[in-house]
């Protein structure tokens, strides 16, 4: 894929948005974050959007690599996300919150979650269940027991058995 990249680039054949997406998968797939990264930089830098899926694609990059500069990446990621008015649906978020807390990372989780907010999604039941997961690490009794009543109250949720569970 690198020969063939490099190739066309040498023809002045411009790279698409298209093209770009398939090199970022390509160095994902090879565990070459730091090129999928570069690439990605670059794609913006000429001018190329990512798509959703793209960025998606890099966030679960960052999420298997499992540690806190990862997690950070993924946030920064986000970021991207944003600039590029693209929102990542409610389940992009409760994976990196899920990651953030498995990664014994909570206040990572905490900063996904604002992010929902305020990039206009809708928590959902496994949202607000991170979220109680999120404060019974910190050992936060009192804001667990408000993301579940919060739970109860969003008509955009449902409390289920995996809520009750974090709850108790």
């Amino acid at each position: 894929a690198k020969l063939v990249w490099n190739e066309m680039k040498n023809s002045a054949v411009k790279p698409t948005a298209v093209s770009y997406a398939v090199m970022i998968d390509c160095a994902i797939a090879d565990s070459d974050m730091k090129y999928a990264q570069e690439l990605l930089d670059i794609m913006h830098s000429q001018g190329e959007h990512p798509s959703a899926i793209t960025f998606n694609a890099m966030l679960r990059a960052c999420i298997a690599q499992n540690s806190e500069e990862s997690l950070i990446q993924a946030i920064n990621i986000l970021d991207k996300m944003e600039l590029a008015n693209l929102v990542p649906v409610t389940d992009t978020f409760n994976m990196l919150m899920s990651a953030a807390v498995f990664s014994g990372e909570p206040s990572l989780a905490e900063i996904v979650y604002t992010k929902l907010l305020t990039m206009g999604q809708h928590p959902n039941g496994y949202t607000y269940t991170t979220l109680i997961k999120v404060y019974a690490k910190q050992g936060k009794l009192s804001e667990a027991v408000t993301a579940f009543e919060n739970l109860s109250k969003d008509p955009h949720a449902l409390i289920d058995i995996a809520a009750y569970n974090a709850m108790v």
